[in-house]
């Protein structure tokens, strides 16, 4: 499958819900769809959350439109995108939602294989849970990680979160190591 990457930066220049030094973050839209197309096929994500079976902008769009869209009008949030301060390019997506399984609200992330490894996911994570305290009041958060997502527990672990057992991974494959974060004075 073919991207074109250069589609990637082409969504509307937008300032963002939430600011940080290098990042802007913010609602998904339908318009992310090229994003979208890249980030659900990458390695990381097809090896450690797995396959959505979206394989062109169309199904991307449906994609945004049943899971993030939704959680908007459902929960009044939801995953947000990341991009970058100096040239708008998508990087990632940070946020919550809601899973059956979880007993709290779950937190997660997922960045592009070129932007890991830059302090992004921290930077975006620790700006998106400020901003789930004080407009959700959220405190308590579950996050699930496989158990060899190393890099991913090592971030959750730098956000405060505490891995508390292991459970069943009932939207993929493996078993999950459950991460529980709690609200402090501090936050």
């Amino acid at each position: 499958m073919r991207t074109d990457l250069g589609a990637l930066e082409q969504s509307a220049n937008r300032s963002g819900l939430i600011q940080t030094q290098r990042l802007f973050i913010d609602q998904i839209t339908v318009d992310d769809a090229p994003f979208f197309l890249a980030l659900l096929n990458s390695p990381g994500w097809l090896r450690f959350i797995g396959d959505k079976n979206v394989n062109d902008e169309s199904t991307a769009k449906r994609f945004i439109e049943s899971r993030f869209l939704s959680s908007y009008e459902k929960l009044g949030y939801g995953y947000y995108l990341v991009r970058s301060r100096e040239d708008q390019a998508a990087l990632g997506i940070c946020g919550f939602t809601q899973r059956a399984d979880y007993d709290n609200t779950d937190f997660g992330f997922a960045f592009l294989p070129e932007y890991t490894g830059k302090g992004f996911a921290l930077e975006a994570s620790n700006a998106v849970l400020k901003f789930g305290v004080q407009s959700f009041a959220f405190d308590v958060l579950d996050a699930g990680t496989l158990i060899d997502n190393h890099p991913a527990a090592r971030l959750l672990a730098k956000l405060g979160f505490k891995a508390i057992g292991k459970m069943k991974n009932n939207w993929g494959h493996g078993q999950l190591i459950l991460h529980r974060w709690w609200r402090s004075d501090s936050n």
